[in-house]
């Protein structure tokens, strides 16, 4: 049979952050590393809410601002705005990875609002501050709810 065309792939579910889970090489897209100062991906913020890694593009491993885990909702919101800022502003405005991001960005604001209502959040495109120059603040996170990929 002949491949389903744009309706059918447009009724099939999705992996939404399948682009997400993991940046790109340096060999495979140097482009990005040159233009996107501090790249980050969901493997990376997982990692940093289990406290098991550093982060990509990090200062290194261990707890504290760019490596370890997050050390406030705050934190962890801004690693989320930064991965979905990097897509937006090194992609096309009309790519499907732009449109991605900020399908993601909605639903991970959606959540947050819902489980800390109280917490700030980062706005779109807003300078996130740099991982290396962050003070780190007290408090920690909850585990994540489910294993489930990010």
């Amino acid at each position: 049979p002949p491949p389903p065309g744009p309706a059918a792939a447009a009724a099939s579910p999705r992996h939404l952050a399948l682009l997400f889970e993991k940046l790109p090489t340096r060999k495979a897209f140097p482009d990005y590393y040159r233009v996107i100062s501090h790249p980050t991906d969901l493997k990376s913020i997982h990692a940093r809410l289990r406290g098991t890694k550093a982060v990509a593009g990090g200062a290194g491993a261990g707890p504290g601002p760019g490596g370890g885990s997050f050390t406030s909702c705050r934190e962890f919101a801004n690693a989320v705005e930064r991965m979905c800022s990097n897509a937006e502003d090194f992609n096309a405005d009309d790519s499907q990875v732009h449109a991605d991001a900020g399908a993601l960005r909605r639903i991970f604001v959606a959540a947050m609002r819902e489980h800390f209502p109280k917490e700030p959040l980062p706005s779109p495109h807003a300078p996130v501050p740099d991982p290396s120059q962050c003070i780190m603040l007290g408090g920690a996170l909850p585990p994540p709810a489910s294993t489930d990929r990010p």
